[in-house]
């Protein structure tokens, strides 16, 4: 389970759901139906995880609307390789 905090808001991930709650009521503002598979990140107001089902989500934190979510098994197969091989393929970090 993923647990992280941004001003006034907690980011709760458990085996099935997520949670985003309210730190000074403890009010469960929003709830979606899926659960981190790596730590999430905040950024200015914007969560950012990869699901267990293997999708990269974003969401607006304040809101709890979904901004975005993609399959990253099917972003990967279209990727174009470098000479046609994963061997030379290599993912960079962008932080």
């Amino acid at each position: 389970n993923q647990i992280i905090s941004d001003r006034n808001k907690i980011v709760v991930s458990s085996n099935n759901n997520t949670y985003v709650i309210d730190a000074n009521s403890g009010l469960i503002l929003s709830k979606k139906k899926f659960s981190s598979k790596i730590k999430p990140l905040i950024i200015n107001d914007h969560f950012f995880t990869v699901t267990k089902n293997n999708l990269l989500v974003s969401m607006e934190v304040s809101t709890g609307k979904i901004i975005y979510s993609y399959n990253i098994n099917e972003k990967i197969i279209n990727i174009e390789l470098p000479n046609g091989n994963l061997n030379d393929f290599k993912l960079k970090r962008l932080l």
